[in-house]
């Protein structure tokens, strides 16, 4: 961010983040509230560049994101708490709830790999959250480990970024090329014409992210992660065999073959009294795996580390690796099926 083009005598920038594509984002004091807020902001002469293609962007775009998100109501949404804007920007601000990135949450745990009840229980809430967009109508277009944060406590999630958000007609179709390389669903890529099922795919990258550490369309060049997600060629996974339902149920090339987000939520593995797609070998639990992707380079999103066992151990961890100083003082969730 250039701090010197922001200029509000209400807000004291604490920490500018990395630059988004389309707008910066920083922690800020809101000295009138006396509380701390995310302020996203939008400039003037922002860049048309964006991960996958050219997007309606500048005032307009950031306009577009705040019909959205003023009106969401929901416990995993980030809640919005106003805009601002000059001739030079216009700027967003939404509630700061402490708890960092589930990137760099993902990337404290021992290779990058969440426990599967942790991972289970951020699903289940991003599930919930999406399936509540779609019913209105909204198509998020950037779901990803990045755009997903949490509360100072590390339990509950808040879906991010709408910048990339469309609020459609019933049943209708979009022309969309947004989102990030490694999450976009095939029919982007592709230019084809596209629906809110673009957000089922990039959520399923996103839990195989979380159990696996790995980026699992993953290749050495843009080009071929592109080819890798036309053709549906994975890196192997190695999870249990319910989660990878919902993966594999998810990464359908035909988007109408993809589960919706009530489906998603009514499946087995979140729900007591769900149901799968189809099956999975029950001699395969614990050791699913898929073809090789093309130009494979096992890219995990974190480091390699020891496993960890038991709080106190989970803790040590944290202290020793943490990128922030409020992370190393606490431990992180251990939840229980």
């Amino acid at each position: 961010m250039n701090s010197c083009e922001f200029r509000n005598s209400r807000f004291i920038l604490k920490r500018t983040f990395d630059d988004a594509t389309q707008a910066s984002v920083a922690l800020a004091r809101d000295t009138k509230r006396n509380r701390d807020v995310i302020l996203k902001i939008t400039y003037a002469h922002v860049s048309k560049n964006a991960s996958v293609g050219v997007c309606d962007d500048g005032f307009n775009n950031a306009r577009r994101e705040v019909c959205i998100i003023k009106n969401l109501n929901h416990r995993n949404i980030i809640e919005y708490l106003g805009k601002f804007s000059t001739r030079n920007y216009y700027t967003i601000m939404t509630k700061y709830h402490g708890g960092g990135i589930l990137l760099d949450i993902v990337k404290l745990y021992p290779q990058s790999k969440l426990p599967t009840s942790v991972a289970k229980s951020y699903f289940k809430q991003l599930t919930s959250a999406v399936k509540y967009i779609h019913r209105l109508n909204i198509v998020h277009g950037d779901i990803k480990l990045e755009n997903i944060v949490l509360t100072e406590n590390l339990l509950r999630i808040k879906l991010i970024d709408w910048g990339y958000a469309v609020h459609k007609s019933p049943g209708s179709k979009m022309s969309k090329k947004c989102g990030s390389p490694h999450y976009v669903a095939p029919e982007i890529i592709t230019g084809k014409l596209c629906d809110e099922k673009v957000d089922i795919w990039s959520m399923a990258v996103t839990l195989a992210a979380m159990l696996t550490g790995i980026l699992i369309f993953n290749a050495i060049s843009i080009i071929d992660v592109f080819d890798n997600i036309k053709n549906v060629r994975t890196l192997p996974m190695r999870i249990d065999p319910l989660p990878y339902n919902i993966i594999m149920a998810c990464l359908k090339y035909n988007s109408k073959d993809r589960p919706s987000a009530k489906e998603i939520r009514s499946h087995k593995w979140l729900s007591s009294k769900g149901t799968t797609w189809f099956d999975v070998d029950s001699n395969q639990k614990g050791a699913a795996c898929v073809s090789t992707s093309k130009g494979e380079s096992s890219k995990h999103i974190g480091y390699s580390g020891s496993l960890s066992k038991g709080m106190k151990r989970t803790r040590l961890i944290i202290k020793r690796r943490s990128r922030t100083p409020a992370l190393s003082r606490r431990m992180l969730p251990m939840i229980k099926e």
